[in-house]
């Protein structure tokens, strides 16, 4: 690829969830990629991973735009991104989806506005993810990795060596607790660990979005040069900028999360 290249920032893992505010997700999002900027030219990327029953990113492409407050999305350079502006900041969103896969594992399919149907296997849940040209991300979450889904991801991770099959770390992993397994078997496996925020459905959660996630050196941050790069036989280097949340914080918000559920029950 030919081009000056920038640094984007990538929050690998964002939901839009129905209780978010999307003015507040863009603006806390710029305002953490700023705190976590680098002297060099940079600019952001929020990769969707939008579940079943989801369909945001295709709703403001239909529209041809939208308008969150003071930001207005638009159209991006290719049928997968679009692009927030305010004022003279500028993100990117990157489409994408999260599945669950027959054996209650998740997955994250990036790059890419086709849809995922729940309820297939692990291993044709990622097969589909990369079919589509995306690529697939098994992303950690609180209890969703013991026991014999733990083992399952392990062995995908494995399995689907030299492809473009990510673990993903997220913010709910307080940052005492030490690395799964996983981390370093997809690192064995020629990948490295995709992190995100990946915010709670809960009213507020969104002002976590762009605190954690991945550095990438890139002459753009859309789908089509970030899949080049993050799909191609030979990955960039990633560094991680930001971090998991404070135990404290984790609880809280696990606490609501149950809360909330029992509600709707």
């Amino acid at each position: 690829m030919h081009g000056r290249r920038m640094i984007v920032l990538a929050d690998a893992h964002v939901h839009l969830h129905d209780c978010a505010d999307p003015a507040v997700l863009l603006e806390a999002a710029a305002r953490n990629f700023r705190t976590h900027a680098p002297r060099e030219r940079w600019t952001g990327a929020l990769l969707l991973a939008e579940t079943a029953g989801r369909s945001w990113f295709d709703e403001v492409r239909r529209a041809n735009g939208a308008v969150a407050g003071p930001w207005r999305v638009e159209r991006g350079s290719d049928e997968d991104t679009l692009v927030a502006a305010c004022g003279r900041a500028r993100l990117a969103i990157v489409a994408g989806c999260q599945v669950v896969a027959a054996e209650r594992v998740e997955v994250l399919a990036l790059l890419t506005r086709e849809r995922i149907p729940d309820g297939l296997t692990l291993d044709a849940t990622i097969a589909a993810a990369l079919g589509s040209g995306g690529i697939a991300v098994l992303p950690w979450g609180v209890g969703k990795w013991l026991g014999a889904r733990g083992r399952r991801v392990i062995a995908a991770l494995e399995s689907w060596a030299g492809q473009p099959v990510y673990a993903g770390d997220n913010a709910s992993r307080p940052w005492p607790w030490p690395e799964p397994a996983a981390f370093e078997v997809a690192r064995r496996a020629g990948r490295a660990v995709l992190p995100g925020t990946d915010p709670l459905p809960l009213r507020g959660a969104e002002r976590r979005v762009g605190s954690y996630g991945v550095r990438i050196e890139a002459i753009a941050a859309t789908a089509t040069v970030l899949r080049a790069l993050l799909a191609g036989g030979a990955p960039p280097a990633l560094h991680a900028f930001g971090g998991p949340d404070a135990p404290w914080r984790v609880l809280g918000e696990q606490l609501r999360l149950r809360a909330a559920q029992g509600r709707a029950a």
